[in-house]
């Protein structure tokens, strides 16, 4: 799965902690770790990673992450939008809903130590995850997927705002 829907998880995650009647210090952590939840349950369906494959700004260091943020900068717009009132909260999750990426990218790219690795089926390894099913569909998925997730989100909140 790419960024942006992993963090449209992070906002569904983000809308409902931000439903809890806890502890915000509760809320923050259940945040975190149902973001991180989300992601390993998203990288769980086929997925083809199309993002990272595009040729835009080829000749730069991270090129692959830079297309990554350009295409995650609507869905955290929509995300501060949404969680206006708690920007800590919803940046805890989304931060949890990206967490396994991060750990990839630190031990993939930036070889940290094996021993820090939480989430090893994910992060010792570069994945795309097809099934057999064409990229066309696999992409056409996904972007279904961003899009539900997103309305999931504005359903919550507007559920939220009327509650």
């Amino acid at each position: 799965m790419n960024t942006p829907t992993h963090l449209a998880a992070g906002v569904v995650v983000a809308q409902a902690v931000l439903r809890l009647k806890c502890p915000r210090i509760v809320a923050g952590g259940l945040g975190v770790v149902a973001g991180a939840l989300s992601h390993l349950a998203l990288d769980a369906v086929p997925h083809y990673n199309w993002i990272v494959y595009l040729s835009w700004f080829r000749g730069l260091p991270f090129h692959w992450l830079i297309r990554e943020a350009v295409f995650a900068l609507p869905v955290v717009a929509v995300a501060v939008w949404l969680g206006r009132d708690r920007w800590g909260l919803t940046g805890l999750a989304l931060c949890g809903s990206l967490y396994p990426d991060f750990e990839k990218v630190a031990y993939v790219d930036f070889h940290i130590p094996r021993q820090l690795v939480i989430f090893r089926a994910h992060s010792l390894q570069l994945s795309s995850h097809t099934c057999g099913w064409p990229r066309p569909a696999l992409v056409g998925l996904e972007v279904a997927m961003l899009a539900a997730l997103l309305v999931v989100a504005f359903w919550l909140a507007r559920r939220q705002q009327f509650a």
